[in-house]
């Protein structure tokens, strides 16, 4: 049987074993799950090699899973969703313009991937240069920033409250 300390966590095909075995085990939505298939996007990512076809639509695959999954429980412009957005991108324009080279979709299906591909790039942006969600502005900013807040606020209520 295979066990979570098992795997290193670089190896593919451990990991791709892994998430098959305990997908019989957990809830898809298990973190367990979540997590393996988290760190198998970025292998693929890190891969030396170009990626065939089917690791392409594997990595598309994974990346939706996690977004999804993850949207639920922590929502929002946050990084990892920018990450993920980043590393879905790739290969979903790389195999839609192989698709349309060799006349496997028509035009309208390869504008409709593209302009897929552009509004998840423009919430990636967001996501990773600024699309910050409450409590990500809250911590990037310095306690100094917070307190001068806190002061303009104050002397806000203060001038609104003199007649």
């Amino acid at each position: 049987m295979i066990q979570v300390g098992d795997a290193d966590g670089s190896n593919i095909d451990e990991l791709e074993e892994m998430l098959f075995h305990f997908e019989k085990i957990f809830h898809p939505n298990h973190y367990i799950l979540v997590d393996i298939k988290h760190n198998l996007v970025h292998l693929y990512a890190s891969k030396p090699s170009p990626l065939t076809r089917p690791e392409k639509e594997r990595k598309i695959q994974l990346c939706l899973s996690v977004l999804d999954v993850l949207g639920r429980v922590d929502p929002g412009y946050t990084k990892w969703r920018g990450t993920l957005l980043q590393e879905l991108i790739h290969p979903l324009m790389m195999i839609s313009k192989e698709d349309h080279a060799a006349g496997r979709i028509s035009r309208a299906e390869f504008r409709r991937r593209l302009s897929f591909c552009g509004q998840k790039l423009t919430e990636a942006k967001l996501c990773l240069y600024g699309g910050f969600t409450g409590a990500e502005r809250y911590l990037s900013t310095t306690a100094e920033e917070r307190e001068e807040r806190r002061r303009r606020k104050a002397q806000g209520q203060q001038a609104a409250a003199d007649p």
